[in-house]
């Protein structure tokens, strides 16, 4: 009310909250804390003068040169917490933190800052509760002294893509309660996770093809207290030998989970499998989440079908992502999804035409409606809404498309699809010939258009065929140039544009 804080932001799935903060309301917060909290900047050329002394308890460094930063010696002996941002190619760590001088350490966040290693003597953090690994691409290795720090509550390594393995050594960080790992490439997890019976949250989980080399499934019963928050990703599903491991889990009964990724496979391994993989059906007809579920993605996936039963029962889901389902021919009946917000579709390779099934209207559907309205509704009354909360829709490289079927408007039955449509995206699509019709009837915002030539030529204002679909679209881009902004046409150029043709650019100076 007082405005120390402005600008709240809810996570739609996470119930985090970002602010902004007056630059006055900052300074005097500085202020207020005198040499107890530093910000230290070094580019190599000037230094912030402000530096630490045995009083400063947070630090946060921001490195741009690492040939002329001051090493924190034993003036720094008292911080509780170290945050650094590094603009730098390559750090090195133990350049800059002595971490023998550093024993009183509660905090140290390293995220992103391009590390190859740690030192050994990170080990001497006898007091680190909360150590962010996570974006170091290079890093290929943890130390073995790091699990000697009994005290250590959250470990984040999300996105450490070079790091091979989770040794098992991780059972002796008895304290861990928060373990973040999703992006790692592993092959599986450590048995010796099981042995953190104090862990509540874990974002990651990996079907190993070595059931005796890492953790199984079933070995997830003994971690009493695991909750799994909000995200999930179970990596390498497609290595199930036996569907009774995913009963084990009972992933219907994780209420909390309201975001879940299903990634079947490694992407590489997808195009050395040649055929279809029954398999992976029934796989993911076994993986059916809690209701509660808002977003949804599914990866690296060879079904033939991506339409589990369980699917139309996810009443609650915002956002769902179809990638690399590449054996997938048809799409299930999305449009019946009541609080479907974004939907991408990508990499489907086997997918030809999208029709009504996919909007989930049927003629079947329409003489039920039909009979359950009777005479009471009016024409101006739809009694069918086809995806009737989508803002977002994204087609990305489906390069076997050729067809988009509208649906049919010559029914008797009311009928509005896609409502509330604000931005469609299609890329890569080079077989797309046509738009829906129904596609004027929405209130589409911004289109997008890149890499699909046949589409693009079509869609040329006054010449192209399927213009009038999208004339009463204010924003349209093709190919990263705005070619209508604010319902403005703007002239493009030829030569910015390798894909647009001559006749193309005529088109486009008409």
């Amino acid at each position: 009310m007082r405005s120390f804080f402005q600008d709240f932001e809810e996570d739609e799935y996470y119930g985090a909250i970002t602010c902004k903060m007056h630059d006055i309301v900052h300074e005097f917060a500085q202020f207020l804390m005198g040499s107890e909290y530093v910000l230290m900047e070094v580019d190599g050329i000037e230094e912030n003068k402000k530096g630490v002394d045995e009083s400063t308890r947070h630090l946060t460094l921001v490195v741009g040169s690492e040939d002329h930063f001051p090493t924190l010696r034993h003036n720094a002996k008292n911080l509780h917490t170290v945050y650094i941002y590094s603009n730098t190619n390559k750090l090195h760590v133990d350049r800059i933190l002595l971490f023998y001088h550093l024993t009183r350490l509660q905090t140290l966040n390293l995220y992103s800052c391009n590390i190859e290693s740690l030192p050994e003597d990170i080990g001497l953090l006898k007091h680190l509760r909360y150590l962010d690994l996570s974006f170091n691409s290079n890093l290929k290795e943890l130390p073995d002294t790091l699990f000697n720090l009994c005290n250590l509550q959250t470990l984040r390594l999300c996105n450490c893509t070079s790091l091979p393995r989770l040794p098992e050594k991780i059972a002796k960080l008895v304290n861990l309660k928060n373990l973040y790992i999703y992006g790692c490439c592993f092959e599986g997890l450590p048995k010796g996770i099981a042995k953190l019976t104090g862990l509540l949250t874990l974002d990651m989980l990996v079907v190993p093809k070595e059931r005796t080399t890492y953790l199984d499934l079933g070995d997830l019963k003994m971690m009493k207290y695991l909750q799994f928050q909000s995200f999930l990703s179970i990596q390498r599903c497609a290595n199930t030998g036996n569907l009774d491991e995913f009963e084990k889990i009972n992933l219907r009964s994780w209420q909390n989970i309201l975001d879940l990724t299903l990634g079947f496979r490694e992407s590489d391994e997808l195009y050395e499998i040649g055929e279809i993989l029954d398999d992976d059906t029934e796989i993911l007809e076994s993986l059916q989440p809690h209701p509660n579920l808002k977003a949804l993605e599914i990866s690296d996936y060879l079904g033939a079908t991506v339409s589990p039963t369980w699917m139309m029962s996810l009443t609650n889901l915002t956002s769902l992502e179809l990638i690399f389902c590449t054996k997938c021919e048809i799409l299930p009946p999305l449009g019946k999804m009541p609080s479907l917000v974004s939907l991408v579709i990508c990499c489907l390779d086997s997918l030809k035409k999208v029709g009504p099934e996919f909007l989930g209207i049927t003629e079947r559907e329409e003489e039920d409606h039909g009979a359950a309205r009777g005479d009471q509704d009016t024409p101006s009354e739809p009694s069918i809404i086809s995806f009737p909360r989508l803002k977002k829709l994204k087609f990305d490289w489906n390069e076997e498309w050729k067809e988009r079927e509208g649906y049919n408007t010559t029914t008797t039955t009311p009928t509005k699809i896609m409502p509330c449509l604000h931005s469609l995206k299609i890329t890569k699509c080079h077989n797309l010939e046509k738009l829906p019709e129904f596609l004027q009837m929405t209130p589409l915002q911004n289109l997008s258009i890149k890499k699909s030539k046949i589409l693009q030529r079509n869609i040329q204002k006054g010449t192209g065929k399927e213009w009038y679909k999208i004339s009463h679209v204010p924003n349209i881009q093709i190919n990263k140039k705005y070619v209508q902004k604010n319902g403005v046409w703007i002239q493009k150029d030829e030569s910015d544009d390798e894909e647009t043709s001559s006749s193309e650019s005529s088109s486009s100076e008409a």
